[in-house]
């Protein structure tokens, strides 16, 4: 299916996961947490295009981190990710952390797992090819 790119003064965010697990080590249910209020930007449209044809760019960038409402955007089912995103505009956006700050993995951090799932996607698309070539 053919990736979702967001329009206008739209951004795509991957929400990130509260932590299962509180600072004291008590685990967490997931009937007690709440929505997520962080993500990673994974893209954005061009920007806000007033009535003098100009156009006002987003102040975010693609791999920063922002903080949002709880029921900021819509909630798209992305295929291709095999996970909830949300669009949402810029202005929803409360605050962000610049990629260029985030020297170390956010704990439960999707591009770890994005990166691992890719890695095992190739490794099977490879054995299905393996084996296909064997039927052959």
């Amino acid at each position: 299916m053919a990736e979702i790119h967001p329009l206008g003064d739209r951004i795509k965010v991957l929400p990130l996961l509260p932590q299962d697990k509180s600072k004291g080590g008590i685990i967490i249910p997931e009937a007690a947490k709440d929505r997520p209020v962080e993500g990673l930007v994974l893209a954005v449209g061009r920007g806000k295009l007033l009535e003098s044809g100009a156009i006002v760019p987003i102040e975010v960038e693609v791999g920063d981190v922002v903080q949002f409402g709880r029921y900021a955007g819509i909630h798209v089912p992305d295929e291709d990710l095999g996970l909830d995103i949300i669009l949402m505009r810029d202005e929803e956006c409360l605050g962000r952390k610049l990629k260029s700050e985030l020297t170390h993995p956010l704990p439960g951090d999707p591009r770890l797992a994005a990166e691992v799932e890719a890695r095992g996607k190739a490794y099977i698309e490879a054995m299905r090819h393996e084996l296909l070539e064997e039927v052959k």
